[in-house]
């Protein structure tokens, strides 16, 4: 499980719910950080803010699933708007939660994502 999310505060209150979850995962402050990362380890799900600076979590996802990470995504964002919704649904990811959301909601899909695989 991959988490991209810009927010330090948040960023580490979503990583503690997915370990407590029982999710393997682990944090980048940025898509840069995370496309930097030679060591980055397969992920069975990625988590994205939408408006990350440089380089969004929407192109993010475009990047890494054309270096071949087939994997779902869901989208995270406070926009929870109808073009942010249009636009993480043409960029094909899966799931997106307006912030703020419950912590189980985020915990329910992506353990729906991981299973349909």
């Amino acid at each position: 499980m991959i988490l991209v999310e810009d927010d330090e505060g948040l960023r580490v209150a979503l990583l503690r719910l997915l370990r407590a979850s029982g999710f393997d995962a682990c944090g980048y402050a940025s898509a840069e950080a995370l496309l930097d990362d030679a060591r980055a380890a397969p992920a069975d799900c990625l988590v994205v803010d939408v408006h990350l600076p440089a380089i969004s979590g929407l192109e993010l996802v475009t990047r890494l699933r054309r270096r071949g990470l087939q994997v779902p995504a869901v989208a995270i964002s406070a926009h929870d708007e109808a073009g942010v919704r249009e636009a993480v649904r043409s960029g094909g990811v899966e799931r997106f939660l307006g912030k703020p959301f419950p912590g189980r909601a985020l915990v329910s899909a992506v353990n729906e994502l991981i299973a349909a695989r």
